[in-house]
């Protein structure tokens, strides 16, 4: 069973760097990189002091933020960048994910469960290539 591992006290990526390049795709290029899954902390900061502009850099991974993280995020930033106090929280993610996981979905499933009764129609839509009389999950194309 696959199972999240959540790390505690996990120190941010946090660097302060000088830079000479001038153009903004060039200091975004030299700042990105894979992340490294097997280590805990998904996300990286950077100060970046430029020639003529500073920088503020983010880049996290995707599985630790969704738009609606990135929304709340910059705005809490926002803030503080406005010298503004940020609210106190009453819920956290955790309480989310749990009140999701204990969800009655059994409507759900028992309309799910009677549309597709017949079972799941095939859909012929038009594709790029032709579709292979033996469905597998290799990938035989090359890019």
């Amino acid at each position: 069973e696959v199972k999240q591992r959540v790390a505690e006290n996990v120190a941010a990526d946090f660097k302060e760097v000088t830079t000479r390049l001038t153009d903004e795709q060039q200091i975004i290029q030299a700042f990105m990189q894979p992340f490294n899954l097997e280590q805990p902390s998904q996300m990286r900061v950077r100060y970046i002091h430029g020639p003529h502009e500073d920088y503020l850099f983010m880049d996290t991974h995707h599985s630790i933020n969704d738009g609606m993280s990135n929304t709340i995020l910059l705005a809490d930033l926002n803030a503080l960048y406005q010298e503004k106090s940020l609210p106190n929280l009453s819920l956290q993610y955790k309480d989310y994910s749990e009140w999701m996981a204990h969800r009655d979905l059994s409507i759900q499933r028992r309309y799910w469960l009677q549309q597709f009764e017949d079972g799941v129609p095939v859909l012929n839509m038009p594709t790029d290539y032709p579709r292979p009389s033996i469905k597998t999950t290799l990938n035989t194309r090359s890019w």
